[in-house]
């Protein structure tokens, strides 16, 4: 059986292996081995499970609320917060060319750094005057954002 929740699709039963599919035409997606599998464009899907050497396909599930803000960059984690001076942004992934800015509450940017590369980034605030911001993260179409309280 296959289930979607928002843009992750999940086969059960677990211990087993997998084998993700584009449904139209059936083609194998490649290196979508896992249990789940996040989707990133629209589209009907389904999963093989092979469990004690059998074999089925499950039902296709049709996707069709991607778009470039639907995309989650994940791992991503913002400490200390709240904050006084400087916060850590830290990633279990290695950004590549990602591109950071904050915006006060009104939705300005107030703060803006292109191409960064790695797996943690110091960012001073001290001067920001206190209160909510919004930190945005962007790698390609894929988004984090963060709310971080300076104070």
């Amino acid at each position: 059986t296959a289930t979607a929740n928002g843009l992750t699709l999940s086969a059960s039963p677990s211990s087993a292996t997998y084998q993700w599919l584009n449904c139209n035409p059936y083609a194998e997606i490649t290196g979508a081995t896992n249990q789940t599998y996040t989707v990133t464009a629209n589209g009907d899907y389904a999963v093989v499970v092979t469990q004690n050497g059998c074999s089925d396909t499950s039902n296709c599930i049709t996707i069709t609320n991607v778009g470039v803000n639907d995309i989650s960059l994940e791992g991503i984690s913002v400490y200390p917060n709240p904050t006084e001076n400087i916060f850590t942004i830290s990633s279990t992934n290695n950004l590549k060319n990602a591109n950071v800015q904050i915006l006060n509450a009104v939705g300005q940017v107030v703060y803006k750094k292109e191409k960064l590369s790695g797996t943690a980034f110091e960012i001073d605030i001290s001067n920001f005057a206190n209160g909510l911001y919004t930190l945005e993260i962007k790698e390609g179409e894929k988004v984090s954002r963060s709310k971080i309280l300076k104070r």
